[in-house]
């Protein structure tokens, strides 16, 4: 077995173990509608550091999955874009937040796929 492969298989434990990992479920939306329920890793981060290193407070709100989980019918990976929404579980109360997806940064060697996630852009009051 190549490195690719191996690297395949461990994305499925390291990624998707809701039970002994850090594996988080979590749903896509495209722009027709049509619901995507993936598993991967989510990070909601409220802290950065500015160009001096001073502590500030900014959001971030990123989820990563394994790209082979996303596929249209035919089996071609499907790019998440303009229009494109998440619902995620917050950590803190389960409350379910819609944000939408304001990039999309695939790594096709490793076969993962990161969204970045703004909740400023969300229209419907979630």
């Amino acid at each position: 077995m190549n490195l690719n492969a191996l690297a395949e298989e461990d994305l499925a434990f390291t990624l998707e173990d809701t039970e002994n990992g850090f594996a988080r479920k979590f749903t896509l939306i495209d722009t027709s509608g049509k619901r995507y329920e993936l598993c991967g890793i989510v990070n909601d981060i409220a802290l950065s550091f500015d160009t001096d290193g001073n502590a500030i407070s900014a959001r971030e709100i990123t989820a990563s999955f394994r790209l082979k989980k996303l596929t249209d019918e035919s089996g071609n990976y499907l790019r998440p874009g303009r229009g494109w929404k998440a619902e995620v579980v917050s950590d803190e109360g389960g409350k379910t937040y819609t944000a939408y997806i304001t990039d999309f940064k695939p790594d096709r060697r490793l076969g993962i796929g990161l969204l970045i996630l703004d909740l400023e852009f969300v229209k419907d009051g979630s």
